[in-house]
């Protein structure tokens, strides 16, 4: 939850986007590139899942949903494919798309997966 929606509010209302480490300004749309608009969205998700547990593991539901939604910047921003096709950077494989950065055919929801198995192990 705290990803998708750091990720949806972040690329239709987010102003800069940045590497999840160094902060580097970058183009927006980038694999695992952040923002601060959707970053803030990203800790509402994580608290809205937390709320939604009832119980003493909401702080640590929330930690570990934000913390999860982090990681899946990191990894899509070093491990997600990324295709070039005429002058333009794509997140999804294509028939003439080139790859030029990250594993080939790793996707968004291969990183989805793995980002969802790391915060379940926090927990």
């Amino acid at each position: 939850l705290s990803d998708t929606w750091a990720s949806d509010f972040g690329q239709v209302v987010g102003k800069v986007s940045r590497h999840p480490v160094t902060l580097k300004r970058l183009t927006k749309g980038v694999n695992g590139a952040i923002s601060m608009e959707g970053t803030v969205v990203g800790l509402l998700g994580a608290i809205v899942a937390g709320i939604s547990l009832f119980n003493n593991c909401f702080l640590k539901a929330v930690c570990c949903g934000f913390l999860g939604c982090y990681v899946d910047s990191l990894i899509g921003i070093t491990l997600q494919g990324s295709y070039l096709e005429d002058g333009v950077v794509y997140n999804e494989w294509g028939q003439n798309r080139v790859n030029v950065g990250g594993i080939p055919m790793l996707s968004n929801g291969a990183v989805n997966l793995i980002s969802s198995i790391l915060s379940g192990v926090f927990v």
